[in-house]
């Protein structure tokens, strides 16, 4: 790197690869790191579709979002909601919908606002219990921003949170049959067991008593015979 100039073939790689070394940089002091995680950014924007452009591009923007503090910037809030839809093309999520919400409720942009809550319920696939916090999250974000949001809105996002709702029901009875059947299966393995070994040791006890009746006490010594 210090001796040959690199001829990058993925320009979006290239932006990856700064910004990784901006972040594994602890002198770097603030004022620099903002510039360079800036030049990120741009460098991510023109790099094209491509998955790490967008990964530098979201993951620029979010450290570039938390080193700021004070009033919200307007223009930040739009880089963001550039950089969240890029990487949602490479690895959509509730999450990200979830963000862009979070910055659509604080635009007052309630037609985005709805749409992002239920594109957030409709990609929330997970019946664990990450996927039971989405499904509150997004019911909390609803009932919080209600007055931004058309009916609709309101309706599309009841929809989808209802399919979860019961998707989520039938794999928690799917999963109790299932254990059901474990169960039931381990104790007629245990009735099983207990019964075999129970006649085990009665043909033991059996072979042994036959045994000891049937045993003769040995001939007695013959005389030997006189040879003529």
């Amino acid at each position: 790197q210090k001796t040959t100039k690199i001829a990058w073939k993925d320009e979006g790689w290239h932006a990856l690869y700064d910004y990784s070394q901006v972040m594994a940089d602890p002198a770097v002091n603030p004022a620099d790191k903002r510039t360079k995680l800036k030049a990120v950014i741009t460098a991510a924007q023109k790099a094209g579709h491509s998955q790490p452009a967008a990964l530098a591009f979201y993951g620029a923007v979010s450290d570039l979002k938390g080193d700021l503090t004070g009033k919200p910037d307007p223009a930040l809030d739009a880089t963001r909601i550039e950089a969240i839809q890029a990487v949602s093309d490479f690895a959509a999520g509730p999450d990200l919908d979830l963000e862009l919400a979070d910055i659509y409720a604080s635009k007052k942009d309630g037609a985005d606002l709805g749409e992002a809550l239920a594109k957030a319920a409709r990609d929330n696939t997970d019946f664990s219990p990450n996927g039971q916090a989405t499904f509150v999250n997004i019911q909390v974000k609803e009932r919080t921003n209600e007055a931004l949001l058309s009916a609709d809105a309101k309706k599309q996002i009841a929809d989808a949170q209802a399919a979860w709702k019961e998707q989520s029901d039938e794999q928690k009875k799917e999963q109790a049959d299932a254990a059901k059947a474990d169960a039931d299966r381990a104790k007629q393995d245990a009735a099983d067991k207990k019964k075999f070994e129970a006649e085990q040791k009665a043909e033991a006890a059996k072979s042994k008593s036959a045994g000891t009746g049937s045993v003769a006490p040995p001939a007695p010594n013959q005389p030997p015979t006189s040879k003529k």
